[in-house]
């Protein structure tokens, strides 16, 4: 497998994604030799960061990657930390769907505790970082205070006044117990988050269970263009986790691929999900063309439009660069002239608590890397 690249070539990495593909059909194979002190310490730093600490014990324990004695005990304190993590933010989900379903708020469970317990042949394969739900418009800024009478407090504000009910992507809070808290209203910032429609993500609920408590989680196709989404587009260079995501959703059972692909039409994410699959062969070395959930994106021409709005969410800058090319998707005059009023001139708590406008941040990203060159 050649690493791609747009990651570090390390071999800490080079191994992190060999672990990251355990278990999947066609995967690369690990090392058939307990590794050196200084690799194997060098990959469990890795597997921390990108989360995937339970593939890690999963692939010691199949016999799939041989370790010496300190290396297995190494892995258990490993795996251990990563549980405790988890179960406690499972405990802070849990608490945060009472609250809002106490208050009659609709949510959807997103991402990591979603994936863990619907996509995953043991949840402890998936680890997480924080609590994601998705609220509808209608019960946006009900669920901002239900949260905050909880003891939540939102450190940065939206930009102004309603900008997040038109043009935002989430909002994120710290709990009373100290744990980051994004609810959500789309998918992604910028021009493919506002494409979404957001009525659509809760036509229909599936439902897990979790700590013995029903969560609602989005149906199997949503889903699986969120992790296209996740993976594609949230982190430069793609969190090896992410697009584990994408591989999991695409060998499952029940994805129906004629939604999946109609889905991503009506959302204009085609070339989104194309660069997703092509992720896990690239990085993973899993191919999924050969998946029927890949035929509608296979061979498929991205165009320069495409490329130029994907280029959005690489590099330094790219949560400014993204959210300012979402006025490609804005649609009216009037409309976009708000959505760049509010980037240009954000409200006094937004720049207290930012050091600054949208606008203001990219440009220093620009100029400071044009001074580095």
């Amino acid at each position: 497998m050649n690493a791609p690249s747009y990651l570090p070539l390390d071999g800490g990495t080079a191994l992190a994604t060999a672990v990251a593909a355990f278990g999947l059909p066609g995967a690369p194979p690990l090392p058939r030799r307990h590794l050196a002190d200084e690799a194997w310490h060098g990959l469990l730093r890795e597997v921390g960061q990108q989360r995937i600490e339970g593939l890690l014990g999963a692939a010691v324990m199949a016999g799939a990657l041989p370790v010496s004695d300190e290396q297995r005990e190494e892995t258990r304190e490993t795996v251990r930390g990563r549980a405790g993590v988890d179960l406690r933010l499972e405990r802070e989900l849990l608490a945060t769907t009472r609250a809002l379903g106490h208050a009659g708020v609709a949510h959807r469970v997103l991402k990591g505790p979603a994936m863990a317990h619907t996509a995953y042949p043991d949840p402890s394969w998936r680890g997480f970082g924080d609590v994601d739900l998705l609220v509808t418009d209608g019960d946006w800024y009900r669920a901002i205070e239900v949260l905050e009478a909880t003891g939540a407090r939102r450190p940065v504000p939206e930009l102004r006044p309603g900008f997040d009910l038109r043009f935002g992507k989430e909002a994120t809070l710290l709990s009373a117990s100290g744990w980051e808290v994004d609810l959500h209203r789309t998918l992604v910032v910028g021009p493919f988050g506002l494409w979404v429609d957001c009525d659509e993500l809760f036509g229909r609920r599936e439902a897990v269970t979790i700590g013995g408590v029903e969560v609602g989680v989005l149906a199997p196709g949503a889903a699986f263009l969120h992790a296209c989404y996740n993976a594609a587009l949230a982190d430069d260079p793609p969190r090896l986790i992410a697009i584990r995501d994408v591989c999991e959703l695409a060998v499952a059972p029940n994805l129906e691929p004629d939604e999946v692909a109609d889905l991503a039409r009506r959302w204009r994410g085609e070339a989104v999900v194309a660069r997703a699959l092509s992720l896990a062969a690239d990085v993973l070395g899993v191919t999924l063309w050969d998946r029927p959930v890949a035929a509608s994106f296979a061979g498929r021409r991205t165009t320069m439009f495409e490329w130029a709005l994907m280029a959005t969410y690489r590099g330094p800058a790219r949560g400014y660069t993204a959210q300012g090319a979402g006025v490609v998707a804005v649609a009216g005059g009037r409309e976009r002239l708000a959505y760049l009023r509010s980037l240009a001139s954000p409200q006094d708590s937004y720049r207290a608590a930012r050091g600054g406008s949208p606008f203001t941040h990219l440009r220093r990203h620009v100029f400071g890397a044009r001074r580095t060159r």
